[in-house]
């Protein structure tokens, strides 16, 4: 008969002499530690895991943009922005500097610096923003550009054309910037909703308000949709000539970008964005509104070619203070990286009511940029 086999003894644990030799070797290392500190001093602090040097110095950025301009024209630009090339020939349009860090795990802070055509430097913007505040709010506070409208955020590299569109004609040569607050909200909606509203001041003094909202919506694996609407209430510079009370001027803008991008961009770097945007103003003591529009397509054809047209149009009311005007405009652009752009850029201005005043404007621009490229916004 076969035997049952005994089952197999098990060692006894040992946990207790582990957890022994662990202790002594924990006591040992605290020994060696204080007798290091005691014979050399105080240990200099390391930076965090996987930083360089550099770990807290903020991310800096220059991007310069060149350009070079033809003109054939009969009467000067009826409105030239801060940032635009305003006169033929050579000139360094604008060189910006922007600095970005986050200052500790509550705030963000952005300043750009900019030199428009070599006249002087400018704070363009300097942001502090939260970066973790409940309820999907954020808060911005210092020199900002508003949010109004779609090109007023926008700075000059972003930019498809050498001079901004008409419509910034009613937001004023430095559009609308100036010191103040932002508070905006991500509304909890199943589709991307941000409401914002702000108070800055235009002149140093008297505060003026805007609100809107930004809706986004992806309408398929290609297409995607971003609509905007906005309203201000702002009191502007005085005009000493007049009178010492603050111009009260009411604004309302609607803003539409639609973006078509292939699934497989890796193959066809082809993409096609479409931004059409209208902005209305009123004085507060008129009835008529001026209203400028602009319908700009842009396409990339190729990976290193972006081509884009415009139609621009301002005094398009029944009763408008604005001169009657359309711009049109065209631009090939060459882009070798993402770090550096040559443009080639037209335009051409047809006053209504002086038709012989026939303007047309050639650009040839070089723009580069060094340091941390930070992404554009959608």
């Amino acid at each position: 008969t076969t035997q049952p086999v005994p089952p197999p003894t098990v060692p006894p644990s040992a946990e207790p002499a582990d957890a022994t030799l662990e202790a002594q070797f924990a006591d040992a290392l605290a020994e060696d530690t204080a007798k290091a500190a005691r014979d050399t001093g105080p240990a200099t602090p390391t930076s965090p895991a996987g930083s360089s040097p550099s770990f807290f110095n903020p991310a800096m950025t220059v991007i310069a943009t060149l350009t070079g301009g033809l003109w054939r024209k009969n009467v000067e630009p009826t409105f030239s922005a801060g940032d635009d090339a305003a006169a033929p020939g050579f000139t360094a349009q604008e060189i910006e500097i922007a600095l970005t860090a986050d200052v500790d795990p509550y705030f963000q802070m952005q300043l750009f610096l900019t030199i428009p055509r070599l006249e002087g430097l400018e704070v363009e913007e300097a942001v502090v923003q939260t970066t973790s505040l409940p309820a999907s709010l954020l808060v911005k506070a210092g020199v900002l550009r508003s949010s109004f409208g779609r090109n007023n955020e926008q700075h000059l590299h972003v930019q498809n054309f050498a001079r901004r569109p008409q419509a910034t004609h009613l937001l004023g040569a430095d559009g609308l910037r100036g010191p103040g607050v932002q508070l905006s909200w991500l509304t909890p909606l199943p589709y991307y909703a941000s409401l914002f509203a702000e108070t800055f001041s235009l002149d140093s003094v008297h505060p003026s308000l805007v609100a809107g909202v930004e809706q986004f919506f992806a309408l398929s694996d290609t297409w995607s949709l971003l609509v905007g609407v906005s309203g201000a209430y702002l009191q502007r510079a005085p005009d000493p000539a007049a009178s010492f009370d603050p111009v009260r001027e009411y604004l309302a803008g609607a803003d539409v970008y639609a973006k078509w991008k292939p699934t497989n961009v890796t193959n066809t770097y082809a993409w096609i964005a479409i931004t059409a945007e209208t902005v209305a103003s009123r004085p507060k003591d008129a009835r008529a509104w001026d209203v400028t529009s602009y319908l700009e397509v842009t396409w990339q054809v190729a990976r290193r070619f972006r081509v884009a047209a415009r139609v621009d149009g301002a005094g398009l009311s029944n009763h408008p203070s604005l001169e009657r005007e359309l711009v049109t405009g065209a631009s090939v652009a060459f882009l070798p990286t993402e770090f550096s752009r040559v443009r080639l850029t037209f335009e051409h201005d047809y006053l209504f009511d002086r038709p012989e005043a026939r303007n047309e404007r050639v650009f040839l621009q070089l723009e580069t940029s060094i340091g941390s490229h930070q992404a554009h916004p959608f």
